[in-house]
């Protein structure tokens, strides 16, 4: 037989355990890129470095043209770990909150398309790269001809 001490050692560590884990999962960063996501925009684009409220409108949609005039084109990487860590720390929405944001922007009429999505970031810096006022964002600084890095402060 147990010693009741023994058990109730066994039972408050299990309840720690489980408390532990629990708020731990609650938590977690479940992102598995190591390096820090980076803002790029086409040579166009006026611009070296942007504030986060600045992101946050631009992603919004409620900053459309950039300082010289030139429409904003909006890219994003589609549905990835990189894509959610954006959303999260630049926009302050879940992937399911912001695809329902742009819908509701192009039912009311705010908006005439959802920004265009693309899936692979080779692919996305060809895009911006080739479309004038166009804005992303990689995962890490492999950058190609005709784009630019754009400095979060």
């Amino acid at each position: 037989m147990v010693p009741i001490n023994e058990m109730k050692s066994k039972c408050r560590f299990a309840i720690i355990l489980g408390v532990t884990l629990a708020i731990g999962n609650f938590f977690r960063v479940p992102y598995a890129f190591s390096e820090p996501i980076v803002f790029i925009a086409n040579d166009s684009v006026p611009m070296d470095s942007i504030t986060r409220k600045e992101l946050k409108d631009i992603y919004t949609g409620k900053t459309k043209l950039w300082g010289n005039g030139d429409k904003i084109v909006l890219t994003f990487l589609k549905q990835t770990d990189v894509y959610a860590y954006f959303l999260r720390n630049y926009v302050n929405k879940t992937p399911t909150q912001f695809v329902n944001y742009w819908r509701n922007m192009v039912f009311m009429g705010k908006a005439t398309f959802i920004p265009k999505s693309i899936k692979e970031e080779d692919k996305l810096m060809e895009y911006i790269s080739s479309t004038k006022g166009a804005i992303g964002y990689i995962s890490s600084n492999k950058l190609i001809k005709g784009i630019k890095v754009i400095a979060v402060k």
